[in-house]
């Protein structure tokens, strides 16, 4: 019944954004309702996939949203290692589906979103439960929904993307509670969740192990670490209150 449901609400995914002329990205299919709920802006285009037909080539391969960048990686890594360290269910989600360039993602940004919010509030009807906990990944997000008749309360997450990285070290209140983190992070840990989130995603063979290898060769850097240990600091006060 829920992949059912699932499969009629990615249809109507993919129409809005063939109407908005912009190209559906998948998410990760969720195996069910989740504990937790992360919600960002709208997928872009310029990494991953240059143009709508090299994105709709990447699609017909199984390429996956939050699948591509060691940001995308970095926020799985926290979730599963600080928020759901009992085994919890999350789903990762977007306000708006339609992948385009973060130029024309600016233009008309709070319309679109508005025409995308009966999409994302069916969604979010499909995937909660009485419990979940939402999160709002960046700012926009959350000051959108915070005006939304019927909207859920959200917490919010600093955004992932590069453009946001120099507010990362605003967690780091403390030098020596920053230090103790780093030298408690595994690097095998983060590579073994990028190896799960890839399996789980199920994309082909030929776009995945060129994401793998570069991600599993990359530097996992000190703004990096900040990240995660920023979203370290926010899961801990959902855990703890």
């Amino acid at each position: 019944m829920f992949h059912e449901l699932w499969s009629q609400l990615e249809r109507r995914f993919q129409a809005e954004a063939a109407r908005e002329g912009s190209v559906y990205l998948p998410n990760l299919v969720p195996n069910g309702p989740a504990e937790y709920v992360f919600i960002a802006m709208e997928p872009s285009l310029g990494r991953w996939a240059k143009f709508p037909d090299e994105a709709k080539r990447m699609i017909s391969l199984r390429f996956k949203n939050f699948c591509w960048s060691k940001e995308d990686f970095a926020l799985h890594f926290a979730i599963r290692t600080f928020l759901c360290t009992n085994g919890e269910s999350y789903h990762l989600t977007d306000l708006s589906k339609g992948a385009m360039l973060t130029a024309e993602a600016r233009l008309g940004q709070m319309e679109r979103y508005r025409r995308w919010y009966p999409l994302l509030r069916d969604e979010l009807q499909a995937i909660s439960g009485p419990d979940t906990k939402i999160f709002a990944i960046g700012r926009r997000v959350r000051d959108f929904l915070s005006g939304q008749e019927s909207a859920p309360a959200v917490s919010m997450l600093l955004h992932y993307s590069q453009q946001a990285a120099r507010y990362r070290s605003i967690y780091v209140d403390s030098e020596d509670s920053f230090r103790r983190f780093k030298a408690s992070f595994r690097r095998q840990q983060y590579d073994e969740v990028v190896d799960d989130v890839l399996k789980r995603a199920d994309m082909a063979q030929k776009i995945q192990e060129p994401i793998r290898e570069r991600i599993l060769r990359s530097k996992v850097n000190p703004s990096l670490l900040q990240l995660v240990y920023g979203y370290k600091c926010v899961f801990d006060k959902t855990l703890s209150g």
